[in-house]
């Protein structure tokens, strides 16, 4: 089995080689990484060229912004039929890749997962946020509705294509709406405890706490109960510092 593990960029200098170096140490090795690059003005693409000697690592600039756009970039980059979409904050330890190949080889109904996030933060408020969100909202309401975070979301190559991938015209819940199509198209989604998903609390500082927390908790009630998209909405993700 084989991965195209697909990261969005954007300005990530700092993060992006904290996420490289995770994957140069990875059990597994049977992987590609496609990086897709929205138009930094920092040094990320002179970091990711230091990976490529070490790493099966493809480089895409794009003058589009956008994380759909990026994600969907990338895919279309990929040689293999197991897709991994990582945000460029992300952290993952060294059996990540091992742990989910050997479960889609024991389940290859699968069409898409995800996996508990855990804050990368010594913030107890950030802890017991998020133990919450994924015991009762990741875990529980996939029950009801698939929820996955893009963080990190496995996508079966075939499903990804059958339903056109990322849409380009959300600006929020992009993430949410991919794993519902792919649920409705008839494929199984799953979402694993373990192995985990290590991310940055850059946002939730940069936007205070409590204001990411309501939008987050507010958007995702109305996106999950009533399928509602927010193309138009004056709520927007921050990709990269650039809305």
């Amino acid at each position: 089995m084989n991965f195209s593990i697909c990261i969005p960029t954007l300005n990530e200098e700092k993060y992006l080689p904290l996420l490289l170096n995770c994957l140069l140490n990875q059990d597994y090795q049977n992987f590609e990484v496609i990086i897709s690059d929205g138009g930094s003005v920092d040094k990320t693409l002179e970091v990711a060229k230091k990976y490529q000697n070490s790493l099966n690592l493809k480089i895409l600039k794009n003058s589009q912004k956008g994380v759909s756009f990026q994600r969907n970039s990338a895919a279309s980059l990929s040689k293999f039929d197991n897709l991994i979409f990582l945000d460029a904050d992300t952290q993952i330890q060294k059996d990540f890749l091992l742990t989910i190949k050997n479960y889609l080889q024991k389940h290859p109904e699968i069409g898409a997962l995800t996996s508990y996030n855990i804050p990368i933060s010594n913030n107890l408020i950030d802890k017991i946020v998020f133990w919450f969100f994924n015991v009762f909202i990741l875990n529980t309401f996939q029950k009801i509705s698939p929820i996955a975070v893009g963080t990190f979301i496995y996508a079966k190559k075939e499903a990804f294509n059958k339903i056109g991938g990322f849409d380009n015209n959300l600006t929020y819940g992009e993430d949410v709406n991919l794993v519902k199509r792919i649920a409705k198209a008839g494929y199984k989604f799953k979402v694993l405890k373990k192995p985990p998903i290590y991310f940055s609390v850059r946002r939730l500082k940069e936007e205070g706490r409590i204001k990411f927390f309501a939008k987050s908790i507010y958007l995702g009630i109305f996106y999950v109960l009533r399928d509602k998209k927010f193309s138009n909405s004056k709520i927007k993700y921050e990709f990269g510092k650039h809305q």
